[in-house]
């Protein structure tokens, strides 16, 4: 699925974002290089290209869940935090903006600063929390790695128009006994003995 080129790329932009105080940028190259299991970016890059093609597929998926897992967002962009379970369905860090007509909650996907929030949950979360920042990666984790990821602004509304599309569900003047009547937390609902 993923190209030679979306490998050393995807090294790149890991030593790029993720800055060590006294390396260089060769040395963060190889770094990054090492962490995925070779000796350094050109032991990478040599043994990338002398993997045949009908393995490279497997081994490129792999190498891009890896990187996807270490790199860290860039400041350049509002990044969404959001979950693809196993079944396939997928849920989102949000904030409310209203109830439906059926008394329900109309949540928006919330803009996070990437950065701090991804630094912040890795140290938390044994978990792999993913940066994807391309179609492909989308598409990886989507259909196969599933899990939490942080996406920059432009590629979340791409791939999740619905989820940011949903101000027309608010109802003007909701019905509010309907919206007690929904909310799990109303008297009788929580935590009943």
């Amino acid at each position: 699925m993923f190209a030679y080129q979306d490998i050393v790329a995807g090294v790149k932009a890991a030593a790029k974002t993720n800055p060590i105080e006294n390396y260089s940028h060769c040395q963060l190259l190889n770094l990054h290089s090492r962490n995925l299991g070779f000796q350094s970016f050109h032991h990478l890059q040599s043994s990338l290209k002398a993997v045949p093609k009908d393995n490279f597929n497997q081994i490129s998926t792999r190498l891009m869940r890896k990187v996807c897992a270490s790199k860290l967002p860039s400041q350049d962009s509002s990044y969404f935090e959001f979950w693809c379970h196993a079944d396939g369905s997928f849920s989102f860090y949000s904030y409310w903006i209203g109830w439906d007509r059926f008394g329900k909650e109309v949540r928006l996907p919330r803009p996070l600063i990437g950065l701090t929030s991804v630094k912040g949950l890795r140290k938390q979360v044994d978990s792999p929390i993913y940066v994807l920042e391309s179609t492909k990666e989308i598409l990886a984790w989507m259909f196969g790695w599933k899990g939490m990821a942080y996406i920059p602004e432009s590629i979340a509304r791409k791939y999740f128009a619905f989820h940011f599309n949903k101000n027309h569900l608010v109802d003007k003047n909701p019905n509010m006994p309907l919206v007690r009547e929904q909310d799990p937390f109303s008297t009788g609902k929580f935590c009943n003995d």
